[in-house]
C-alpha cells in the first residue's frame, strides 16, 4: 500500500526510518506486539459473547438456559477476569509507550508480557468457552471451534512464547 500526500502528525507517528535501514539498537517495537495482542484478546472476548449468548438460550435437554448453571457462571467468571487482566496490561504498556518515550528502550519486557498475556487469555479464554458449551461448541454456527483455533495462532506471532518468556525473564533477573 502507497500513501501518497497524506499527512500525519509527528505526534501521531510509530516511527520513522528510511526503508531497508534496521532498527534503532536496544529500541524494541511495540507497534507489532500491542497489535497483535490486540487482535487476540478480541477473540477471547468474541468468545466470551458468543457463550453468553448460547448459555443464554434454552437448550432443550435442560429445560432452563445453562447459563443459570454454577459451572458455566465459574467458566465465564474466569473467561472474563482473564480478558480484564490482559486488556489492562496491554493499555499499561500502550499508554506508557505513547506517553513516556524516554523509557521505551527499557519496554522491552513490558511489550512482550502485554502480547503474552493477551494470547495467553484468548487460548484460556477460548478453551473455557468450548467445555463450557459442550459438545454444541464443536458446531461451526456457534462459531467457538473457529475462535478456539484463530486463539492458537497468537503462539506463532511475533515475540513468540519462548522468545518473549527470554525477554521477561531477563528483565526480571536484572531487576
Amino acid at each position: 500500500m502507497v500513501l501518497d500526500g497524506v499527512f500525519v502528525p509527528e505526534a501521531r507517528l510509530i516511527d520513522i526510518r528510511v526503508p531497508g535501514n534496521s532498527l534503532k539498537v536496544g529500541y524494541p517495537l511495540a507497534w507489532g506486539p500491542c497489535a497483535f495482542g490486540a487482535v487476540y484478546l478480541g477473540i477471547g472476548k468474541a468468545a466470551l459473547k458468543r457463550l453468553a449468548a448460547f448459555a443464554r438460550a434454552v437448550p432443550s435437554a435442560l429445560g432452563r438456559p445453562i447459563a443459570e448453571l454454577p459451572a458455566v457462571q465459574r467458566a465465564a467468571g474466569q473467561m472474563s477476569l482473564r480478558l480484564r487482566a490482559a486488556e489492562l496490561a496491554l493499555r499499561d504498556t500502550a499508554i506508557r509507550w505513547d506517553t513516556q518515550p524516554e523509557h521505551r528502550v527499557g519496554m522491552a519486557a513490558d511489550i512482550a508480557a502485554a502480547k503474552y498475556v493477551c494470547v495467553e487469555a484468548a487460548i484460556a479464554t477460548t478453551e473455557l468457552a468450548m467445555r463450557a458449551a459442550g459438545a454444541s461448541a464443536l458446531d461451526r454456527g456457534l462459531g467457538l471451534e473457529r475462535h478456539f483455533r484463530d486463539a492458537r495462532a497468537g503462539l506463532m506471532q511475533p515475540p513468540q512464547e519462548d522468545l518473549a518468556l527470554e525477554i521477561i525473564g531477563r528483565a526480571a533477573l536484572e531487576a
